[in-house]
């Protein structure tokens, strides 16, 4: 995997880069970005995570297929390394994924790009043994009161509050159609000056406290009301498991026909995915969906991931006093 940390020209003091990644493969080598940690110069491909509050990375017990999940992971964090400290907090991810990792953090420093962050770090010791994770760990965005919230001081380091998403193309094999043999796409901290993405149309946070939208989502002609939609870069699309169950319940089918597009409005403008994102036929000549329905329950409704993200651009922004977000979505002209 190759990976270009490109600086944008901008004020001194400020800290504006653009993470390129190049040779993607869908699900099976997903988008990442590649981070640092404390005084370890190692860098290691992480997932850019919206939702979660707080990074992490694997424990040496989890290095090995089938210890915390049924990969194997190239980086172990080491705090003799890193220069961490125990802070005697204990990390539980049950509520955003389905590995259900447990472990504990340390305090040390997260070199994302030109900036060095002090944070709480989690150590993954322990997970679902059968379940899949293709990162060696995660870069959270989220927002909480905790010492593992780094989005704060992240944006603050910036010339413009704003991180831009743009994936590469995510398309399935369908009708004897390879799946692409690469996929290149874009992170942005700071100012975008990229071309990739057309023109962004920004619309406020539900609540100022999540990276998430409010808005009714069509299913095929059944609406949905007032769902909470965030976006998941790297991962499938996340919604309900009652929509899975109605229009999803067989491991197969012979036809796609009656795959319902799935789409949202806001002001006006529709943003969705069809059968074409997110099913694919194989040598048997079936029709398989990728769609999950975990995680789920408090944390959102609908996470929109990469079938969404190869067609729009998804731009994080924040005004000065962070009472203020917002999620912008444009065109994303890798697709095109």
């Amino acid at each position: 995997m190759r990976m270009l940390i490109l600086p944008l020209i901008v004020n001194a003091a400020l800290a504006d880069f653009v993470f390129r990644y190049k040779g993607a493969q869908g699900m099976l080598k997903p988008p990442w970005i590649s981070i640092s940690i404390g005084n370890n110069p190692e860098k290691f491909n992480v997932a850019l995570d919206l939702n979660r509050p707080y990074s992490f990375a694997f424990d040496p017990v989890c290095q090995e297929k089938y210890k915390c999940d049924n990969r194997n992971h190239l980086y172990a964090y080491d705090p003799k390394k890193t220069g961490g400290k125990p802070t005697g907090r204990r990390l539980d991810d049950f509520k955003f994924a389905y590995p259900n990792y447990t472990g504990k953090f340390y305090q040390d420093v997260l070199n994302i790009g030109h900036v060095k962050l002090p944070a709480e770090v989690g150590d993954v010791t322990d997970g679902l043994y059968v379940a899949t994770f293709n990162w060696d760990g995660v870069l959270g965005l989220g927002f909480d009161e905790s010492n593992s919230s780094i989005v704060v001081p992240l944006l603050n380091a910036l010339s413009v509050k704003q991180v831009v998403i743009q994936e590469g193309v995510n398309i399935l094999s369908r009708h004897n159609r390879p799946f692409p043999l690469n996929s290149n796409g874009t992170f942005t901290f700071g100012k975008y000056t990229e071309d990739w993405c057309g023109q962004f149309s920004f619309y406020d946070t539900w609540n100022n406290k999540h990276w998430e939208l409010r808005a009714d989502v069509k299913v095929g002609n059944e609406t949905l009301k007032n769902q909470r939609i965030a976006f998941v870069p790297g991962y499938l699309t996340l919604i309900p498991s009652t929509i899975i169950q109605k229009y999803f319940s067989k491991d197969k089918y012979d036809s796609d026909k009656d795959f319902p597009d799935i789409s949202f409005s806001l002001k006006g403008k529709e943003y969705k995915i069809t059968r074409e994102d997110y099913s694919y036929s194989s040598s048997d000549n079936k029709y398989r969906v990728l769609l999950s329905s975990w995680p789920f329950g408090n944390v959102y409704d609908f996470a929109f991931g990469s079938e969404f993200l190869q067609h729009y651009c998804v731009a994080l922004r924040a005004d000065d006093s962070f009472g203020r977000l917002q999620i912008g979505l444009a065109d994303n002209k890798a697709f095109y």
